[in-house]
């Protein structure tokens, strides 16, 4: 017998499982397998779908939020747009009825700042009834030291240009017969320094020629009144010549600009009245009775 036989079984080596596979375990195994994988196919397959319509939906959803939220956008700004127009309808109708009453108001003036030179220039250097023709060059004083001074309201214009919100005015020709009125109240505004410009000087000439004394306004019950000429002893300060003449330069240079003045306020209301009316059409705004 040799020594191998003679080791008892404990003392040997545990022997190595046995590499030969259960056929039952192999064929259960692979029937599991084949299942795990057909089902997740399935899954996948489900899960794909699922998402695509998911997506749609999502998509579908932020369309028609961008459309609706569009939609109320446009509606908010074409409700700022008609208020605007309106507000710019009621500044229109205040140009008219300003440029109006200040076209006669100028044209009153220019015609007696040319009396008041005849009166300077040709009665007066006639001494034709002296003391009344030195009377009317005081009466005409009035001429001279009121002039006009008035603003037209841009103050709706004035908010869209500002804000940026010109952009809100959409509707054809509408923006550009706005600007076209605002560049025109420009042009007028210029007209207006020229005018405002040469009234000073003249007033500022007239008090080396009047007596201040006999112009002096008086103040009654908080309200201030022109002087009552009637019982007045009225003379000028000087007869000079050259003084008068450089008078009566500085009257003829308020007579044109006042009459100039006047004829842009006649554009103005021709002006007014038809963008006026192209924006109450435009907008079917109603006119306030």
């Amino acid at each position: 017998m040799s020594e191998e036989q003679n080791i008892p079984e404990e003392n040997l080596p545990p022997k190595e499982p046995s590499q030969v596979a259960d056929p039952k375990l192999i064929s259960t195994t692979k029937s599991q397998e084949m299942e795990v994988h057909h089902h997740a196919h399935v899954h996948e397959k489900i899960k794909w779908k699922e998402y695509l319509f998911q997506f749609l939906m999502l998509f579908l959803a932020v369309y028609l939020g961008t459309l609706a939220e569009n939609r109320r956008e446009h509606g908010v700004e074409a409700e700022k747009e008609k208020e605007y127009i309106e507000s710019l309808v009621a500044d229109i109708d205040h140009d008219y009825r300003l440029s109006t009453n200040l076209s006669s108001a100028l044209l009153i003036q220019s015609k007696n700042l040319d009396s008041l030179q005849d009166a300077l220039f040709m009665d007066l250097q006639h001494d034709f009834k002296r003391d009344s023709i030195i009377r009317r060059c005081y009466d005409l004083s009035s001429a001279v030291l009121t002039f006009y001074p008035e603003f037209f309201n841009e103050r709706t214009i004035t908010q869209l240009l500002s804000s940026g919100n010109m952009r809100l005015v959409k509707k054809k020709g509408v923006a550009d017969s706005i600007m076209e009125y605002h560049g025109y109240l420009k042009l007028v505004e210029v007209q207006k320094d020229l005018y405002v410009n040469a009234a000073n000087a003249c007033i500022q000439s007239m008090y080396n020629i009047y007596d201040i004394g006999a112009l002096k306004t008086i103040f009654r019950n908080d309200t201030l009144f022109n002087p009552d000429l009637a019982y007045v002893d009225l003379k000028l300060r000087t007869t000079d010549p050259d003084e008068l003449k450089k008078f009566n330069a500085l009257l003829e240079t308020e007579k044109v600009m006042g009459f100039s003045y006047r004829n842009y306020m006649i554009h103005i209301q021709e002006k007014t009245e038809k963008l006026y009316k192209f924006l109450t059409e435009k907008y079917n705004i109603k006119e306030e009775e």
